[in-house]
């Protein structure tokens, strides 16, 4: 069963991003001080999230690991 929306929020927020802006009807923008760029999250909280969110995320994670 694939994650949710909000699961992929939560990982970015204990990660320390902070949502910035929100973006379009469910488009979440959010920026991290170590991290460059923006990272954009879209979906309905309660969508299952797709493989390439994962992969976002797990590239965010190290990034800031490597910092």
């Amino acid at each position: 069963m694939p994650r949710k929306i909000r699961d992929i929020l939560a990982d970015y927020r204990k990660a320390g991003f902070r949502v910035t802006k929100g973006g379009k009807v469910d488009h979440r923008k959010s920026r991290h001080e170590n991290h460059p760029g923006a990272v954009i999250v879209d979906g309905e909280e309660g969508a299952d999230c797709k493989p390439y969110q994962e992969k976002d995320l797990q590239k965010a994670q190290a990034k800031l690991k490597s910092q």
